[in-house]
C-alpha cells in the first residue's frame, strides 16, 4: 500500500504570507561575487519552502565544462550569452530562490527586464574589505585574475552598483549571522509584497515600502533584530566537509522543507540511539514524508551483548 503522508507543519504566517503573494514569481538574489547570494539563497529557500537554483551551478551543467574553463575557451560574451538562456529558464520554472552571478543583473539588459517581470530582486550590497575578505582565498573568479585583484573589486563595483540599484530590495551583507541576514530579507520581502495586500489597510502603500528598502532608506539593514525565536545556523567550516548545526525551537518541524531546498531529491539516513528515538524519532520521520524525502535509519538500538562479569569468587591465576 502507498505510505500515507502526514501533514505538513504550518508556515510561520510571515513566510506564508510571502508564499502567497509571490504566485508564479520567483526570488532572484543579485549582487557582486562574495557577497553571499548562495549562502543566504539557500536558508531563504529553505525558510519560504521553495527549490534553491545557483545560477553558475546550473551554467556549469549546461556547458558541461567550469566557468573558469569557459573564460579560458569561449571569453565573457559567450558565458554571458549561455549565463542569459540559464536565468531565463529557471525564471520560466518558478517559483524558486535564485542566487545569480555577479554580472549576470548588469551585463544583459534583457535579463534585467526578465527579472523586472518574473521575479523580486534582492541586491546584497557589501563594500570593497568585505568582499576581498571573502573571495581572496578562492581561485574560481575568472574576473579576479588581475595583478591587483582588489583594484579590480573596485572598479567592478564602481561600474555595477549603478545598475545593482534597479533591484527591487537592497539588504546590506556583512559580517553577522547569516540567519540576521535572512530575517531582514524576509522582513523586506514581507513588507513590500504585503503589506498592501495581505494587511489591506489605509495607509499600506507599496510604493513606500519600495521607497524604504530599494537603497533609499538602508535603516532596515542595519537595525533589524536579531529574531532568537527563529532557528540559528552556524556554519562549521571544514572546506569540502562542511556543515551546518541549525539551533532552535521546532526545528524538526521544518527538517524536511530545508533538506528538499537545499538537495532536491536527495535520500537520507537517520541515526540515533534508543533514548533519542524515543523522543523525537517520529516527528523525524513525519517531517521527511511529509517532504516526499525517503529515509532509511541506523540505530544503536538493538540490546548489546554484555560481557560477563568478573566473578570475584573465582581463584587468582598464579
Amino acid at each position: 500500500m502507498p505510505e500515507t503522508a502526514s501533514p505538513a507543519p504550518e508556515e510561520p504566517r510571515q513566510e506564508a504570507e510571502i508564499s502567497a503573494a509571490l504566485g508564479r514569481r520567483s526570488i532572484v538574489l543579485v549582487g557582486m561575487m562574495g557577497v553571499g547570494k548562495s549562502t543566504i539563497g539557500r536558508r531563504l529557500a529553505a525558510r519560504l519552502r521553495l527549490p534553491f537554483f545557483d545560477a553558475d551551478i546550473e551554467i556549469e551543467a549546461a556547458a558541461g565544462m567550469s566557468i573558469p574553463d569557459i573564460f579560458l575557451a569561449h571569453g565573457e560574451p559567450y558565458f554571458r550569452d549561455g549565463e542569459a538562456r540559464v536565468i531565463a529558464r529557471l525564471l520560466n520554472g518558478g517559483p524558486a530562490v535564485i542566487a545569480t552571478g555577479g554580472g549576470a543583473f548588469t551585463e544583459r539588459e534583457e535579463t534585467r527586464q526578465r527579472i523586472r517581470d518574473k521575479a523580486v530582486s534582492i541586491w546584497l550590497k557589501a563594500d570593497v574589505d568585505v568582499i576581498m575578505k571573502r573571495v581572496k582565498r578562492r581561485a574560481d573568479r575568472p574576473l579576479l585574475q588581475t595583478e591587483d585583484p582588489a583594484a579590480t573589486v573596485s572598479r567592478l563595483l564602481e561600474a555595477r552598483e549603478p545598475v545593482y540599484q534597479n533591484a527591487d530590495l537592497k539588504i546590506l551583507s556583512r559580517d553577522v549571522p547569516h540567519d540576521r541576514i535572512v530575517d531582514e530579507c524576509i522582513d523586506a520581502l514581507h513588507d513590500w509584497l504585503c503589506r498592501k495586500h495581505c494587511a489591506g489597510g489605509p495607509g499600506n502603500d507599496a510604493s513606500n515600502v519600495y521607497n524604504e528598502y530599494n537603497g533609499r532608506d538602508e535603516r532596515h539593514a542595519m537595525t533589524a533584530p536579531l529574531k532568537h525565536s527563529d532557528p540559528i545556523t552556524v556554519d562549521v567550516a571544514l572546506g569540502d566537509r562542511a556543515y551546518d548545526i541549525i539551533i532552535g525551537r521546532d526545528v524538526l518541524q521544518s527538517l524536511g522543507a530545508r533538506i528538499a531546498a537545499l538537495r532536491p531529491g536527495v535520500r537520507t539516513a537517520i541515526v540515533t540511539d534508543r533514548t533519542v528515538a524515543r523522543h523525537w524519532l517520529e516527528q523525524t520521520q513525519a517531517s521527511l514524508v511529509a517532504a516526499g524525502i525517503p529515509a532509511s535509519m541506523s540505530s544503536s538500538t538493538k540490546a548489546r551483548a554484555r560481557r560477563p562479569m568478573p566473578d570475584s569468587r573465582r581463584s587468582p591465576r598464579r
